[in-house]
């Protein structure tokens, strides 16, 4: 029997699983190294055809949303893409629309107006030539 002021045990065992419900768990990315995060996310480029399927197996590996992914990849991709074509196609990978890499393109290379939309008209290029076999 349980004394005036003391709490059950199962009571204290629901108030457990109430606490670890409403407790977020931080994802596994805030505790992935730079290497680890860069290996993650060029597998995802490597294995996965569509951008929202790569997307989404960024989202289910890194345990995080499919918006937290995208952020993470843009940043990533921001960092580590030399040449504004090779950016914009990597952006594609990961679903990124020409509005979002607009800016992407003029904080990372400095780029404005024409130079912008040529870099992603080259890539439009590029790709139509893919598909023709050329």
């Amino acid at each position: 029997m349980v004394e005036s002021g003391c709490i059950s045990v199962q009571r204290l065992q629901e108030i457990a699983v109430a606490a670890q419900q409403k407790i977020k768990i931080q994802p596994v990315i805030a505790q992935l190294n730079e290497e680890g995060r860069k290996i993650i996310i060029c597998d995802a480029l490597r294995t996965t055809e569509t951008p929202g399927g790569v997307l989404q197996a960024l989202s289910e590996r890194l345990q995080c949303s499919m918006a937290e992914a995208k952020e993470m990849a843009v940043a990533y991709v921001k960092e580590h893409y030399s040449n504004p074509k090779s950016l914009v196609s990597a952006l594609r990978q990961f679903g990124v629309t020409d509005a979002e890499i607009i800016p992407v393109l003029q904080s990372r290379f400095g780029l404005q107006g024409d130079n912008v939309e040529q870099s992603i008209a080259e890539y439009l290029q590029d790709k139509v030539l893919q598909k023709r076999g050329g």
